[in-house]
């Protein structure tokens, strides 16, 4: 294995393909199920930042009665509940019957969830739709969380693997700039559909990922294949996305003896189960990752901004629904820029140093902004400088926390717990945010801008666990780096010559076959 620093593997082999993906017909298609699978988190961003909006418009205000702490709490939390249970479900699923078809399940349920909000007349309706969108069908867990970070980092290239899968979680602040924008464009409506045509108009991000997924173009995982002793499926399925059909390629020889290795020694492991977490110490490492990034994506002040804008924004004094809709688009808009961004940078930055430098940033200017809002009441002018702390603790978030946990995981994760501790990791920020949600109203009314040292303390916590947990992972293919958590006799990352070869001759042998 090429040691940390040295080029990866990967780029010593030859490739059929463009330097361009988009001038390259396999890597297009290999592409396009990539890029669909981004609205898989379009919906969720738009869900995340709908409630900011929402909050801030008379019309949804007068149906729901002007909600108190206690009634907007319970709407804020109430999907977070069954995430306790339903990602371990969806887990089997995918295991079971492959990534696709549970994508084609969440994409559906994703659809039914803002209907029955949208057009329901009672706030019972209203979170019932939102427990279908985030939990039943649950496009989060079922497309989102669990299936769709796992078949993203199964089929793409080598080549931008990385990039792509850091920048899947972007794709969260278009939904969140699209969801800002529109209920900024409804404000002064009087209408109740005000507020309806926003929450309705978050299925568009499921209707394509619904159409693709029924299309004949839509890609299975080749891992998974593999797994289910359908390596010949798993071959043909590599050369058609990373060399055009050549079959013989060399880049694709090796990532297919690396699955079939790596699905080997998964057989001789036995099944898996979550007991497979305690039992080395790599799978403990992996374990504990997840758990942490469960954690911290939920308690680092995130929620402040994401799910209770206007709130944090009246202990400033601004109040207006007009400017507050204003800020919620346009910080939705500019994340969207700063992460797309960023996550170009994380193989040539590297992991643990966008983890650290981010959690930095943000205990800087989360201290900041309670130092500005502390003070806003004796001089509103000094507190409206907490506006602008907002804006940069939530880049350094997306420097960290929106792209790194799920390219982090999907790498560190060996295939047969791949889906197992996405789960845990999904349980563990289901927990956080049902306490960060329903109590965050609560504390703010209470102790007000001083909650945020209880977020301040969870960031400087980060910092040492990042410091002595995070491995470096840059560079390195998926079955590489599991040389760096369980040891060199368990890598599968440089399997042996014999198996190029063997997979060479078939190919050979197929080919006199076609002569005769």
């Amino acid at each position: 294995m090429a040691p940390t620093g040295t080029a990866p593997l990967y780029t010593q082999w030859q490739n059929n393909t463009a330097t361009w993906w988009f001038r390259d017909r396999g890597l297009r298609l290999c592409m396009a199920n990539i890029l669909v699978l981004f609205l898989c988190v379009f919906a969720q961003g738009f869900d995340g930042i709908l409630l900011n909006g929402l909050q801030a418009l008379p019309s949804w205000l007068d149906s729901f009665h002007d909600p108190d702490s206690n009634t907007l709490g319970l709407i804020s939390a109430a999907y977070g509940f069954p995430s306790l249970i339903v990602p371990y479900f969806v887990q089997m699923l995918t295991d079971r019957f492959g990534r696709r078809p549970v994508i084609v399940v969440g994409a559906a349920l994703g659809i039914a969830g803002p209907l029955i909000s949208g057009l329901g007349h009672t706030l019972g309706s209203f979170i019932a739709g939102r427990v279908v969108t985030w939990q039943v069908g649950f496009r989060v867990h079922f497309a989102h969380i669990v299936s769709a970070p796992s078949l993203i980092a199964e089929v793409a290239h080598p080549r931008f693997r990385a990039v792509v899968t850091a920048s899947l979680q972007c794709t969260y602040f278009l939904g969140a700039a699209v969801a800002g924008w529109t209920t900024f464009g409804v404000t002064n409506w009087s209408s109740e559909w005000a507020w309806r045509a926003p929450v309705i108009i978050q299925c568009a991000g499921c209707v394509p990922v619904l159409v693709w997924s029924l299309c004949p173009w839509m890609v299975e995982s080749p891992r998974w294949l593999a797994y289910r002793d359908r390596q010949d499926q798993a071959h043909e399925l590599l050369a058609k996305l990373h060399a055009n059909g050549d079959m013989g390629d060399e880049l694709v020889l090796h990532e297919v003896a690396e699955i079939q290795e790596a699905a080997e020694l998964e057989r001789q492991a036995s099944g898996s189960s979550y007991v497979d977490f305690v039992r080395t110490r790599g799978n403990r490492k992996r374990v504990a990752t997840a758990v942490f990034f469960g954690f911290i994506t939920q308690m680092s002040g995130n929620s402040l901004s994401v799910m209770y804008l206007p709130k944090i924004l009246a202990l400033v004094g601004m109040t207006a629904a007009l400017p507050v809709e204003g800020i919620n688009g346009g910080l939705s808009l500019y994340l969207l820029f700063v992460s797309l961004t960023m996550a170009q940078f994380v193989e040539r930055l590297g992991r643990r140093r966008l983890l650290l430098g981010g959690f930095c940033g943000m205990i800087l200017f989360l201290a900041l902004q309670t130092a500005f809002t502390s003070v806003s009441t004796a001089n509103p002018s000094v507190g409206i400088a907490a506006v602008p702390m907002i804006f940069l603790f939530m880049t350094c978030y997306s420097f960290c926390l929106t792209s790194l946990p799920f390219l982090y995981l999907t790498e560190i994760l060996p295939y047969r717990l791949r889906a197992k501790g996405l789960a845990v990791y999904a349980c563990a920020q289901a927990v956080m945010q049902v306490y960060s949600q329903y109590v965050t109203p609560f504390a703010l009314a209470g102790i007000s801008w001083r909650y945020y040292f209880v977020l301040l303390a969870c960031d400087v916590v980060a910092i040492v666990v990042v410091y002595f947990l995070i491995v470096e992972t840059k560079g390195r293919t998926l079955e590489e780096i599991d040389e760096l958590f369980d040891g060199p006799e368990l890598a599968v990352a440089d399997p042996a010559e014999h198996k190029i070869a063997g997979l060479q001759d078939a190919k050979g042998s197929e080919e006199r076959r076609e002569l005769v």
